[in-house]
């Protein structure tokens, strides 16, 4: 089996986008099937980097749970910390695709998501320790026993990078105030954030998004990446390292952003946590990131 250098956490799906672009779902006829959800996005994009990876999420014991596993390891993904719930359907997502900026989404994931129901007995802490990068996504804290048991994994970590990727879905959580608090204690125990701007604001509260970056690192973070996205500017906003305070200029400016090209899928900045996985790599200082 190969040595580890990514372990990813947390929530996964199957996705099913329109064939049909611009009309609303009501109206669709035909999706596409793919595999979706934050940690596995990352983790495929790993795999295809040719980085050892593998992701701890649960399935439902149904065709979907099957269909997921499946194409991880199609992708390369070392699936052994996909977990079985014989209870929980797999989760769905929809998204309505109405360029250029409308991609509503609609999550199938009641009563609850096999991948909360992760427990922290599940979890291999020796190989978490020993990853070189870990990350998490802030869906698995929302309710136990996976805030539990992704927690536990934080608490494990005690070296190379440990990456939170805020991940805000506020139709998953209780309150806003409820997210904060957890967001809160699990960047005590991260080396790196990565947000768009409401998913930094939940964390910090709102505000500017360049003194956002700068509250995320005086909490302890190494690196705080936080995507953008405004009618007269679109990029990252990038905060490192905490100790020298130094700026990564772009444009000739003063300022730590770089410009991005392109569409975001969902509207979510994913893409651009997929392209940020190249430059965030297994044992590369977080300065040279």
């Amino acid at each position: 089996m190969a040595e580890l250098e990514i372990i990813t956490m947390g929530r996964v799906s199957v996705d099913l986008y329109p064939e049909q672009i611009g009309i609303p779902l009501a109206e669709v006829k035909t999706f596409a099937k793919s595999l979706g959800g934050s940690a596995t996005n990352i983790v495929v994009a790993a795999a295809r980097l040719g980085h050892g990876s593998a992701v701890i999420t649960r399935v439902g014991d149904d065709g979907f749970g099957q269909y997921i596993r499946s194409a991880l390891e199609e992708f390369g993904v070392d699936p052994r910390f996909v977990s079985i719930d014989p209870e929980l359907r797999t989760p769905l997502a929809f998204c309505e695709i109405s360029p250029p900026d409308n991609f509503p989404l609609l999550f199938y994931r009641g009563p609850k998501a096999p991948d909360i129901n992760i427990r922290t007995e599940d979890l291999d802490l020796e190989e978490i320790s020993a990853a070189p990068l870990f990350w998490m996504t802030g869906t698995g804290l929302s309710d136990e026993p996976s805030r539990s048991a992704t927690l536990a994994a934080l608490k494990q970590r005690s070296g190379g990078s440990t990456v939170f990727d805020l991940d805000y879905r506020p139709m998953l959580w209780k309150s806003r105030s409820e997210t904060e608090r957890w967001y809160r204690e699990a960047l005590r125990h991260a080396t790196v954030a990565v947000g768009n701007q409401e998913e930094v604001a939940v964390a910090v509260g709102p505000g500017d998004p360049f003194e956002a970056s700068a509250a995320l690192l005086d909490l302890g973070l190494e690196l705080a990446l936080q995507t953008i996205s405004e009618p007269l500017w679109s990029g990252i906003i990038l905060g490192a390292p905490r100790k020298k305070r130094c700026r990564c200029p772009s444009e000739r400016t003063s300022k730590s952003r770089f410009p991005l090209s392109g569409a975001l899928p969902t509207s979510r900045g994913r893409s651009s946590n997929r392209s940020s996985k190249s430059t965030i790599r297994p044992r590369a200082p977080v300065a040279r990131a």
